[in-house]
């Protein structure tokens, strides 16, 4: 007997996601982004207006007039940027430490949240900043120690 807590028929979200999937893969494989990505500027600039523009206007984004432009100007413009900080070194190393920054961010996330509330900082957006470095950073200072002791393969397998 199947649980009556089993979202057996979540597959329905992932079958309607499927076009964008599908949209992906058309244009990785037909060459297709290549031509468009060089001048990709274009689509940052435009993904970020069409959001404007119906965020300001309120239009309802689950319409699919509105999510399919605002789906493909966005991921043209999301690979555009990511072509053009693929060279920053420090990205390229926080990308190799990302395992271990995942495992080990909620040490300095949660000890950082509670230090500061208990001493009276009750600024959401400085917390939410100071939370996201320490939540990089701890993490990679740990992974040094770490491996300065030579317990890396044993906490990460590697």
């Amino acid at each position: 007997m199947i649980s009556p807590w089993v979202h057996f028929w979540e597959l329905g979200v992932i079958f309607y996601n499927f076009f964008y999937f599908t949209l992906g893969l058309y244009l990785y494989n037909s060459g297709y982004l290549e031509k468009v990505l060089k001048h990709g500027w274009i689509y940052v600039v435009l993904s970020i207006t069409l959001f404007t523009v119906l965020f300001v206007n309120k239009v309802d984004v689950n319409m699919i007039l509105a999510r399919v432009p605002l789906a493909v100007l966005g991921v043209f413009g999301c690979i555009y940027i990511s072509q053009k900080l693929q060279n920053v070194k420090f990205l390229n190393y926080v990308g190799q430490l990302s395992l271990e920054i995942y495992l080990m961010h909620w040490f300095a996330v949660a000890g950082s949240r509670i230090i500061l509330i208990k001493l009276g900082f009750r600024n959401v957006i400085g917390l939410v900043i100071i939370e996201t470095v320490l939540g990089i950073l701890v993490p990679i200072l740990m992974y040094k120690i770490f491996e300065k002791l030579h317990i890396n393969k044993f906490l990460f397998a590697r």
